[in-house]
């Protein structure tokens, strides 16, 4: 369930969204969740509500209106030599969804204290003792970044190095 229930209005926490039932939760504020081992494998990708949860602060819960004008600046700093000039291009997200291939890469995200727990009996570590579940699998979508970059004007790996981006 949430953690919305019998708290004050201006518990920063009041709006966390709902853990599943099946994550083993660390910390409720903020929430800190992770997969039970039992459940790792059950497939290569890991379903959205079983993914481990962690957060430093509260989930900022904006809402986001379907007319909504979500767009991309983007601010690159190109040109040769010592001198740099600021290109700036503006891209919403309707131009993203026509103008660029969708590219789409299976990856997996893992925190960087995931089996830190097993680590407390070598040797004691500071942070929250993660079991091996916060880590998770999923197939991520969108536009390359390299593509925003050319769009910019900076065409090649070489050409970002010498802007030093």
């Amino acid at each position: 369930g949430g953690r919305g229930g019998g708290v004050a209005p201006a518990d920063p926490f009041a709006r966390e969204p709902a853990t599943h039932p099946a994550l083993s939760v660390h910390y409720a504020k903020p929430v800190n969740a992770e997969i039970p081992p039992s459940l790792l494998m059950d497939s290569w990708i890991t379903p959205n509500e079983l993914w481990y949860v962690r957060h430093h602060h509260p989930v900022p819960m904006e809402a986001i209106d379907d007319d909504a004008e979500l767009g991309l600046d983007l601010s690159v700093a190109v040109g040769g030599g010592g001198e740099k000039e600021a290109q700036r291009i503006r891209l919403s997200l309707e131009d993203l969804k026509r103008d660029f291939e969708k590219k789409k890469v299976v990856a997996t995200m893992q925190c960087g204290g995931n089996r830190r727990g097993g680590l407390n009996g070598v040797d004691g570590t500071k942070g929250t003792s993660w079991d091996v579940g916060a880590i998770s699998n999923a197939e991520w979508a969108g536009v390359p970044l390299a593509a925003l970059l050319t769009r910019a004007g900076v065409d090649s790996p070489e050409a970002a190095e010498r802007m030093g981006i």
